[in-house]
């Protein structure tokens, strides 16, 4: 499960809206009976916590777990170089 570490931002967005997706289903076959208030109410709460996790972890997390080149070649401290004079620009 390399995209959950790799992505988990990305990935807290697939589960909000797979959760969203299925209680949507559930709703339209008649499984749940449910009002359209508390309805709202569950799917503000998922948005909600689904936005604050987004705010809390993109900060913590790096652009890219495995940073590449432009040749797709896999960029390590030992293969970037010394001085900054060798690091690609930004």
């Amino acid at each position: 499960m390399s995209f959950v570490r790799d992505r988990p931002v990305v990935f807290w967005g697939l589960l909000t809206t797979l959760f969203e997706s299925v209680y949507a289903m559930f709703l339209i076959f008649g499984s749940i009976e449910v009002t359209p208030q508390e309805t709202g109410a569950v799917l503000i709460v998922v948005a909600a916590i689904g936005g604050v996790f987004t705010f809390l972890v993109q900060g913590l997390v790096t652009p890219t777990n495995n940073p590449k080149d432009d040749a797709g070649n896999m960029l390590t401290p030992g293969t970037i170089g010394s001085d900054e004079a060798d690091l690609p620009p930004i």
